[in-house]
């Protein structure tokens, strides 16, 4: 199992981007001045020979992984137009471990790939704050494949402006319970997500006991969503014999507190195969927080907060309200 999928704490799998649980220890001897922040400009054209710091528009770094290196607190990193991959020479996942700003060209423009790495595409260290917009995050696959394993991770960040599209998250069990959360995002922290589409991401599992949660988000912190769309994602599990397997939330799945406001979630999937499997929420899986939703399209036949038992768009172990819902198609179907 690599480094990733051993901090495996269900709460942060971002397949797209992750926030992974981690202890920094710095020991200060004297008075040390910080460095002043600044923006550090990025551009496929650019070199990090020198070693560059990044610091000139007019001789910026190459990779988003070095300028990384050369931040410090405070800092906007500028990335310019472009993919941005592994062939550029960037190294997944890109590791922010201070707070700062990542700023893009806009969706459209400014591409970070993580294709052929295996890994997820961004990983924002516990207690640092980050703002990421005008990006496509893509690419990002992470998985897993032994007894009791699980891929997660956890964190802070504001994603703006950006889309997260095509990522993967897998688990395979081999005798004991795996667990697959978040292919597009995952958050154990606070996340907010504005202006934004998270479509055609994956996650799936397979094998006795394994638990495929949420293609798109999934929350175990404090989500807010608000003017995003999320589409097109797929929650799936197969199992074999008698095994179970559960999957759930296609677009998006919450266990802690999630508000979502002027958004579209809209024809999610959730699928499953098996004897003994169970698929439940194409849309909304609120498996045992509380969901808000309003002004927002989830899923056909939503009565609100007073509907004794949801439609299978939107499945709810807990507590939601809603205000002025609309319907749209959303898909749960099990398969034997």
């Amino acid at each position: 199992m690599d480094d990733e999928a051993q901090q495996g704490v269900r709460g942060v799998p971002w397949r797209g981007l992750l926030v992974a649980a981690t202890v920094a220890v710095a020991l200060t001897v004297g008075l040390v001045r910080p460095a002043a922040a600044a923006t550090r400009f990025v551009a496929t054209t650019g070199s990090n020979a020198g070693p560059n710091t990044c610091l000139a528009s007019g001789s910026p770094c190459k990779t988003i992984t070095h300028t990384l290196t050369q931040a410090v607190t405070g800092d906007t990193v500028s990335v310019a137009a472009g993919t941005f991959n592994l062939a550029l020479g960037e190294t997944f996942p890109l590791t922010i471990n201070k707070t700062l700003t990542l700023t893009g060209a806009g969706a459209g423009s400014t591409i970070i790939d993580a294709t052929g790495a295996n890994r997820r595409v961004i990983l924002v260290d516990f207690g640092v704050t980050a703002t990421i917009s005008g990006v496509t995050i893509t690419g990002g696959a992470q998985s897993c494949s032994s007894s009791g394993c699980e891929t997660g991770g956890g964190g802070l960040l504001t994603l703006e402006n950006s889309a997260v599209d095509g990522n993967t998250a897998s688990c395979a069990s081999t005798g004991f319970a795996c667990n697959a959360s978040g292919g597009g995002l995952l958050n154990d922290g606070a996340l907010t997500v504005t202006n934004a589409t998270v479509t055609a991401n994956t996650v799936t599992c397979s094998g006795a006991g394994c638990t495929a949660e949420s293609g798109g988000l999934w929350n175990e912190g404090t989500l807010t969503l608000t003017n995003s769309t999320v589409s097109g994602n797929i929650a799936s599990c197969t199992t074999t014999g008698s095994g179970v397997c559960n999957a759930g939330g296609g677009g998006l799945a919450n266990a802690r507190s999630l508000t979502v406001t002027n958004a579209t979630v809209t024809a999610n999937t959730v699928t499953c195969n098996g004897v003994g499997c169970t698929a439940q929420g194409g849309g909304l899986n609120n498996g045992g927080g509380t969901t808000t939703l309003k002004n927002t399209i989830v899923a056909k036949q939503l009565a609100g907060p007073t509907a004794s038992t949801p439609p299978p768009s939107l499945r709810t172990a807990s507590t939601w309200t809603a205000t002025a819902p609309v319907s749209s198609p959303n898909r749960a179907t099990s398969r034997m």
